[in-house]
């Protein structure tokens, strides 16, 4: 069986106008030096068939539809795809035979699907699946018509390097069955029987699975036949039952039942760890007002130093003759300066300051340190109580905890231990009822569990899928 398929012209739709490949003969050579767009043009057709090309950039600048004419098997199309980025999804596609526009095929899964569209014209389904022989269990992935195309086109850049993806090896099933496919050699319906086997050795893998699973359990329970399992079956249930009463009885037994000095001592408890926990709040608030009062003084502090250096280059200044002009350093000894003025400048001299403006403002910074001070000592000493009560109100909870542990213990430890070990033989009664439920309800007649078992997990392979339990 052969399947036509011919591209019979291309048209690349630019930004300069159309340009038209046709290919009329059965054998076309493209031939000229490296960077024409010989390849580029090969990628455009992979695209213009719904494939991930690589697009050189003069194409993906210039060129906005890829248009081809092709004759695949009996049908001749038109088809159009977009190189904009919200237009690609989907081909606008042409039945040139009956001159008839068909919707647009989206490129994907989405149907109407331009990949359904090209295999049906092949004569081949979309669902083919390519299974791998061997231990597989898997029914295969899906063949599409890129799978097709890889077979037909090979980019240039994977020549000498790759041959139909052969390096990657996950894709062997793939590459055998649509060689096969091409030539003949085998069909859609082969495809699908070769998935079926495969997703029965996965049933017959879980089948034996189980199998192994009830022998396994049949060697650890020295059990044989069937009514040695029913006994057990039944012993697991009064075992069961019993392990329950008796979780039940503890579990109503370890409920605390206190006396008065015990629930007194409990209400001292959750005091002292209430009022714990309002002193370490407090010891935190204390130690932040002083952390932030420290930062305030350091800040008065600097004030403070800054108004001292002022005035002490200010009294130093007030003391110093200038013999040159400290500007134009010209002499200033040999001109008469009237009294009063300034030797410098010759302004009067301004009248001394009293130093009262500068002395208020000493006398104000010099009280906020004050103050400031004894509001550090104040925090300090509240910080230290707050320490000391909280370390107090920890000796309190630790001294009632210990004392409540001390009166608590002798009680509730003995039930406690027999409430996990009766526990622990619940799930114990309770794992060997459900392996012998589980062998019991296999359908095994008689004679020996081996034989029985092994027909009965085999005679249900493909009625239901196989459950793995364990156990």
């Amino acid at each position: 069986m052969s399947t036509q398929f011919r591209i019979n012209a291309v048209t690349l739709a630019t930004t300069e106008g159309e340009v038209n490949y046709r290919f009329p003969s059965d054998l076309t050579v493209l031939a000229g030096p490296t960077g024409v767009g010989k390849t580029t043009l090969l990628e455009l057709i992979k695209f213009g068939f719904g494939g991930d090309a690589r697009l050189a950039t003069v194409a993906q600048e210039h060129v906005n539809d890829v248009i081809l004419d092709v004759t695949i098997g009996d049908q001749r199309l038109r088809i159009a795809r977009s190189l904009d980025s919200t237009k690609r999804k989907k081909a606008r596609v042409t039945d040139l035979t009956a001159q008839e526009r068909l919707p647009d095929h989206h490129i994907g899964t989405a149907q109407p699907s331009l990949n359904t569209l090209l295999l049906s014209a092949l004569g081949l389904p979309d669902d083919m699946k390519a299974a791998a022989s061997g231990q597989s269990t898997k029914a295969g992935s899906r063949i599409s018509f890129n799978d097709v195309f890889s077979v037909l086109y090979l980019p240039q850049y994977e020549i000498n390097i790759d041959i139909a993806n052969s390096r990657q090896s996950y894709l062997e099933p793939k590459r055998k069955i649509v060689f096969e496919l091409m030539f003949g050699l085998t069909d859609s319906s082969i495809l699908d029987m070769r998935s079926q086997v495969n997703l029965l050795k996965g049933k017959i893998a879980t089948a034996t699975e189980q199998y192994n699973t009830v022998l396994q359990f049949l060697r650890d329970s020295s059990t044989t036949q069937r009514i040695e399992a029913e006994e057990a079956l039944q012993r697991a249930f009064v075992a069961e039952r019993e392990a329950e009463s008796e979780r039940t009885v503890l579990r109503e037994e370890i409920d605390p039942v206190v006396d008065r000095h015990t629930q007194v001592m409990r209400d001292l408890l959750t005091e002292a760890e209430r009022s714990l926990a309002d002193t370490r709040a407090t010891a935190k608030e204390l130690q932040r007002q002083k952390n932030e009062c420290a930062q305030e003084r350091r800040r008065v502090q600097s004030d403070l130093d800054r108004l001292n250096r002022m005035r002490d280059a200010g009294e130093r200044l007030a003391n110093i003759e200038f013999l040159v002009c400290p500007r134009c350093m010209q002499s200033l000894s040999g001109r008469e300066v009237p009294a009063d003025t300034c030797r410098v400048c010759l302004q009067p001299d301004p009248v001394e300051a009293s130093g009262e403006e500068d002395q208020y403002e000493l006398r104000q910074l010099t009280q906020q340190l004050e103050e400031m001070d004894d509001q550090l000592d104040s925090l300090v000493l509240g910080i230290s109580e707050a320490n000391d009560a909280a370390e107090g109100r920890e000796n309190l909870v630790q001294k009632l905890t210990e004392e409540l542990d001390s009166r608590t213990v002798d009680r509730v430890t003995p039930r406690l231990q027999a409430y996990s070990d009766a526990t622990e033989r619940l799930a114990t009664a309770r794992a060997q009822r459900s392996n012998s439920k589980e062998c019991c309800a296999s359908g095994i007649a008689s004679t020996t569990w081996k034989t029985q078992y092994r027909n009965y997990a085999l005679s249900r392979i493909g009625s239901r899928p196989g459950s793995t339990r364990r156990h």
